[in-house]
């Protein structure tokens, strides 16, 4: 099966991978039958990866590793850069399911040696090879090494598989992964380097960014593009007297102070300045949508790709796409004269899935090659009667386009081998018979240069995940025509007698807005925490106490986001201590801590018991 993006499958495996980076052996040992289990029961419900050339996108494929080491980027303060040269097409020719799974499977070793590092992912063309190099700029430890030795050579096997050639360099201060894979291409759907037209090389652009291997990578796509750019860290902005000289200035929005704040907006409102805010996609649980800032035209994130400049460049002087159009004023009209504007969904309230009962007589073709993204949605879905047809790639997707004319809506994921949602997309909106059907694009990690592609080829909208259920909902109520009757209202009920001083259910259901969602990180906590009353305890008694305070931050997180009052009280407590160096109150907190967990795990199972989500 492919990489799992899906909410519920990446928070799961969000942690199941971070559990690899625990230095902990107590811990390790507290967690590994169960990890066993987990992901025993992942191999039973999901087939073998099927190894098959097709033809994808190296942009696609690095954001699909990318949203999986995600929580290890964040976690050890990691600058993730991306490197895709000049001499590599949009799309090459492989076996993308087989390169994710090695990509994969060396970064998530080399990133336990980066702390506070940089790793750089790069791709670019030697004679007829594609040379892809993983580098760190620090040293792999010998006991990391160690550990993921049989992980490295099932890594090894994989390149093997793909007749592709593996050679690991460690140098004074860094290591080099190297794999050189065959330069394949298909001669049917090879697209042209990213060009843009020949007026954009008149634009000036200020690039504000302090890392200096971000510079050289973003200098270089400035190069490429043949674009006059002013490229510098926080000393060349304070420098910058004339900043009516350029078109775009690209930069964190923390370098912006009171008084340039103001200076900008002038600016922006006379000569039409374009302000973009680069920030980093960290963190599964927040929510990338961000507020609208009157002052940002747009918000663009590392790791960034001539790809994403490319796009942003394309929407900013080009496109010109109204950002702002919501679902209230998207119409019928702007459906069908204008494939370019982005629409944002909004969500629908109070939403279960016993709610989808109102499409129950529509079919949906759902295209997604991953199997457990497959069984979301149907599980979702399951008890609407709405038909759905599974198609693992574009291609499938056409081929059931062909003989099935009862397809109401299509969601389309964009990443997928064979034929990825771009292509099948093309092909839909070329086919006269199938040029009205709506398309609904599904983005891992919304990548904004993603979701504007999509709307060229002909996508009529898009749902990030995580979306919610609610979001879901509004997409079928939008695109699936059918008249609606009765208000929307939500038909969960469980005997659960709610106890807010352990576990404020209310005030965390009123922030999700999505059972299945909160279920599910239940879940996923009764696992985290399934321990933890020892490993506080074996810390408190061995002194280990900046251990204790990472694992206890961690715990603290977890419950603030489920609002588990009386145990984030106490963790709270615990933190306060260790930051005060007041150690010696600790040991009351070993009894403490325990009795609150096993209080707050019998009100979780409680709930989870009481409350049946599909």
């Amino acid at each position: 099966m492919g990489v799992a993006t899906s909410m519920i499958g990446q928070t799961f495996l969000n942690f199941l991978f971070s559990n690899k980076t625990t230095k902990n052996k107590t811990d390790q040992k507290l967690i590994l039958e169960e990890e066993k289990k987990i992901l025993l029961s992942i191999k039973k419900n999901s087939e073998p990866i099927k190894h098959t050339i097709g033809i994808f996108r190296v942009q696609n494929l690095l954001n699909e590793v990318y949203g999986l080491i995600e929580p290890h980027i964040e976690s050890h303060n990691i600058e993730f850069l991306y490197d895709i040269h000049e001499s590599i097409p949009i799309e090459i020719v492989g076996d993308i399911l087989a390169l994710e799974q090695i990509l994969y499977n060396l970064l998530s070793t080399i990133v336990e040696s980066q702390a506070n590092s940089t790793i750089i992912v790069t791709f670019k063309k030697i004679n007829e090879s594609v040379l892809i190099e993983i580098i760190g700029n620090h040293l792999i430890h010998k006991e990391i090494l160690n550990e993921n030795k049989q992980n490295l050579e099932t890594t090894k096997q994989l390149i093997t598989q793909i007749e592709s050639k593996f050679s690991m360099t460690m140098g004074q201060s860094n290591v080099i992964y190297s794999i050189s894979m065959p330069f394949l291409a298909h001669e049917q759907y090879q697209e042209k380097y990213y060009q843009l037209p020949p007026y954009i090389g008149s634009k000036k652009i200020l690039f504000i960014e302090d890392h200096p291997h971000t510079q050289e990578i973003i200098g270089n796509i400035f190069k490429q593009f043949e674009l006059k750019a002013t490229i510098g860290n926080a000393d060349t902005l304070s420098s910058i007297q004339n900043f009516e000289a350029y078109d775009m200035i690209i930069l964190n929005p923390k370098r912006l102070t009171p008084s340039l704040t103001t200076h900008l907006k002038k600016l922006k409102e006379q000569h039409a300045l374009k302000i973009i805010s680069l920030e980093t996609l960290y963190g599964w649980y927040k929510d990338r949508r961000q507020q609208n800032n009157p002052l940002i035209t747009k918000y663009l994130y590392k790791p960034l790709s001539r790809g994403m400049v490319s796009g942003l460049l394309h929407e900013m002087f080009i496109l010109n796409v109204d950002e702002n159009l919501s679902i209230n004023e998207y119409t019928e009209q702007s459906k069908t004269s204008n494939k370019n504007q982005i629409v944002h969904i909004e969500e629908s309230l109070n939403i279960t899935p016993e709610s989808f009962k109102d499409f129950g007589s529509k079919h949906i073709l759902l295209v997604e090659d991953n199997i457990l993204n497959q069984k979301i949605i149907q599980n979702i879905l399951e008890k609407s009667h709405i038909k759905i047809t599974l198609a693992n790639n574009g291609q499938e997707a056409l081929d059931i386009l062909k003989d099935e004319d009862s397809i109401d809506l299509v969601l389309m994921d964009i990443n997928m081998p064979t034929m990825d949602g771009y292509q099948a997309t093309k092909h839909i909106r070329s086919n006269n018979m199938l040029s009205n059907l709506p398309v609904v694009i599904i983005s891992g990690l919304g990548f904004r240069n993603e979701i504007e592609e999509m709307y060229i080829v002909g996508a009529d909208a898009h749902l990030t995940k995580p979306f919610k259920i609610g979001e879901l909902y509004t997409v079928l109520k939008l695109f699936i025509n059918k008249k609606y009757t009765k208000d929307v209202v939500s038909t969960l009920t469980y005997e659960y007698i709610e106890n807010r001083t352990i576990l404020d259910i209310t005030k965390a259901m009123d922030k999700v807005k999505n059972s299945t969602y909160y279920h599910d990180s239940l879940s996923e906590v009764l696992f985290v925490f399934k321990y933890s009353e020892h490993i506080i305890k074996e810390r408190i008694i061995r002194q280990e106490y900046t251990q204790l305070q990472e694992y206890c931050r961690k715990l603290f997180n977890y419950t603030k986001s489920i609002e588990a009052k009386s145990l984030n009280k106490i963790l709270k407590e615990i933190l306060i201590l260790l930051k005060n160096n007041e150690e010696i109150h600790l040991q009351q907190y070993i009894t403490l801590y325990k009795d609150e967990w096993l209080e707050t795990k019998r009100n979780i199972e409680h709930y989870l018991e009481s409350v049946e989500v599909s």
